[in-house]
């Protein structure tokens, strides 16, 4: 009776144990299925230490801990402290530079080892301590544990013991020599519930690191959305600040950013520094050699690397005083971006081909930031290449108008030069005229005064009505003179004209006899026939006078050196020049009978430098200026083709 009370007592105690287990492994599940991220597996891992230690396990757990370790170089872990308090996150390190039973642990989770266990004392756990240290990060997890205890609360040995589930390890560090195997197997059912709840952790990390990825691409094509709306070298302004928008929409924290801009032709890289409020804080020219901050951040730009570096208050203070003696800053205040420099600043330089972008962030960022900053750093860099293309494209552009003005220049002087010689001859008769009548007026005073003298008064009139007549002719050829100076001046004038109501026929004429004679100045032995097929009805109309004698000039001189350029007897070589009146408009032609412009050029004849002539016999300038004066400046329209004769026909039409 005795023996089946102590069995039923067994029994019952454990069903109690059983239900306390059940009831740990529970909690330890619900707090699995609660996370909604990646950060709050830290949050399970000391859940499952309070309830192994609850179940009293182990006299004294010192830590629990999580390890995975896919990459067989690197192992991630999340450590609690020895009180079971969390560190913050999980810390990755190299199994190259770890203790080895610290690789050999992880190379076991890795395989898939049901049970690994290994104990260390005295020096030899001392020695694992002092190495695993020299991780990046595993030093903080011990920061709480053994490695700041005084050498007196030092454990003679520990123990690791770790218990695999699929995608790990679940473990704990105890100071017993091992675990019995009631502990064992509960650690291992522990093992087997969070390795169940393991693949949610996953999940989370896999739609987090899917989520940072969409943010991110979404950045990157919000910048290139907005460059390519770029068209001109300033739109650079809109992009710049931009950048810093986007640190802020990638919860990037970061105290100031900047651009560094590298130029290896001047020797020297220009720093823009920003506050996140897109301040200004201030602009730096650093010549090569004259800071070691510069270089170092220039040497790691030329080997594509990031280059990162931990200030502290003073360094700040140093930095910004060794500026203010360089003459770059004036105000500490004003390049803090606030009353006091920060307490410590992590400084990063992400590179893009024409230089860096400059983050400084209270803390080193991500490894997670970094890749968002290097992606703006390679969108930035089709930015500043197109910034580049514009600047290159708005100083060729520069340079082409000056060298355009300079060509319409030259064209309007080669313009003036043929007018200048027609009416050097042209004014000739006028001033002929003048000349002789004001001769005879002379003669014819003489005369009169010997009339009157004598008292004849017959002879008195006659001579006064012959110096009237004398008078209107010399009033006749001095406004002649006067209109072909005037004209000369017009044509010479780079502003335009006024319009003027002209007789169409008259104002052609006129050209007609400049260029002819502008013509024969230039070649003495040129002869051709102007056959004129005036219209009698055409009236006057408004035009830019000095625009339209261009255009007429610019036609005549080019039908008189086409047929002059022809193998045909002077008699032979004939120029027409039409006027009439068709459907409210005037129409002005002009052919020749010279070689003609071939059909399949005929497209580009009007186009800017285009020319049948030789090289350096035209600038290919005066038809094109000549169809802009007709159909911009005009409202007209002006056409090519070929004449009756085979030779070239112009044809402008201008409304009337």
């Amino acid at each position: 009776m005795a023996y089946q009370r102590f069995e039923d007592l067994s029994k019952a105690e454990a069903q109690v144990r059983e239900s306390q287990v059940e009831a740990a492994l529970e909690r330890v599940r619900s707090r699995s299925m609660a996370m909604h991220h990646t950060s709050e597996l830290m949050e399970v891992v000391t859940t499952v230490f309070e309830e192994v230690s609850k179940l009293g396990i182990a006299e004294e757990v010192d830590r629990v801990f999580i390890s995975e370790s896919r990459d067989p170089g690197y192992a991630n872990s999340w450590v609690t402290t020895r009180g079971g308090g969390a560190i913050g996150g999980s810390i990755r390190y190299d199994l190259s530079i770890s203790h080895s039973t610290t690789a050999d642990a992880h190379k076991a989770v890795r395989d898939g080892k049901e049970w690994h266990e290994f104990r260390l004392e005295g020096p030899a756990l001392l020695e694992k301590i002092s190495t695993d240290a020299q991780n990046p990060g595993y030093a903080e997890t011990l920061s709480d544990s053994v490695i700041n205890t005084p050498q007196l609360d030092v454990p003679q040995g520990l123990t690791w013991v770790t218990a695999s589930f699929g995608d790990g390890g679940l473990g704990m560090v105890i100071e017993r020599e091992t675990l019995g195997d009631e502990s064992k197997r509960i650690l291992k059912r522990f093992a087997v519930v969070f390795g169940q709840n393991y693949r949610r952790f996953l999940d989370l990390q896999k739609a987090e690191e899917r989520s940072i990825e969409v943010r991110k691409q979404a950045s990157v094509d919000r910048i290139r959305a907005e460059i390519a709306t770029m068209r001109t070298a300033e739109d650079l302004e809109r992009i710049t600040p931009l950048i810093w928008k986007e640190l802020e929409t990638q919860e990037i924290s970061f105290l100031r950013c900047g651009l560094l801009i590298v130029s290896e032709e001047e020797q020297v890289a220009r720093f823009f520094l920003s506050h996140p409020d897109g301040r200004p804080l201030a602009a730096l020219k650093l010549p090569f050699g004259s800071s070691n901050v510069a270089d170092s951040a220039m040497s790691a730009w030329r080997k594509n690397e990031v280059w990162k570096e931990i200030w502290d208050r003073e360094q700040f203070i140093s930095w910004t005083q060794e500026m203010m003696e360089a003459g770059q800053i004036e105000q500490p205040e004003q390049y803090y971006g606030a009353e006091t420099p920060p307490d410590s600043i992590a400084l990063h330089f992400v590179p893009f081909q024409q230089g860096m972008i400059y983050v400084g962030a209270p803390d080193e960022l991500s490894a997670s930031d970094q890749d968002i900053v290097r992606a703006l750093a390679q969108a930035f860099t089709v930015a500043y290449a197109r910034y580049d293309d514009f600047q290159t494209t708005e100083k060729a552009l520069k340079e082409l108008r000056f060298t355009q003005k300079q060509l319409i220049e030259q064209e309007k002087l080669a313009s003036l030069g043929s007018l200048t010689a027609g009416i050097a001859h042209e004014i000739k008769n006028p001033l002929n005229f003048v000349n002789n009548f004001a001769e005879v007026s002379a003669e014819l005073a003489q005369e009169l005064s010997e009339a009157v003298a004598k008292g004849e008064t017959d002879e008195v009139q006659t001579i006064l009505d012959d110096l009237i007549q004398n008078a209107t002719q010399i009033a006749k050829h001095g406004k002649r003179a006067d209109s072909i100076v005037r004209s000369m001046m017009q044509h010479a004038r780079g502003g335009t004209s006024d319009r003027e109501s002209i007789d169409v026929n008259e104002f052609i004429e006129e050209y007609i006899n400049l260029a002819w004679h502008g013509m024969r100045a230039r070649d003495h032995g040129f002869q051709a026939e102007v056959i004129r097929k005036y219209g009698d009805d055409l009236g006057s109309i408004s035009v830019l006078p000095q625009e339209i004698g261009r255009v007429i000039l610019n036609l005549l001189n080019n039908a008189f050196y086409a047929v002059a350029s022809t193998e045909r007897p002077g008699p032979d070589q004939t120029v027409t020049v039409s006027t009439q009146r068709t459907n409210g408009s005037i129409e002005i032609t002009v052919a020749d009978n010279g070689p003609g412009i071939p059909a399949n050029v005929r497209d580009k004849i009007f186009e800017p430098f285009f020319t049948t002539k030789p090289t350096g016999e035209g600038t290919g300038l005066g038809l094109s200026l000549s169809y802009d004066i007709v159909t911009k400046g005009h409202g007209g329209e002006m056409s090519v083709g070929e004449s009756s004769e085979r030779g070239a026909e112009f044809r402008i039409v201008l409304p009337a």
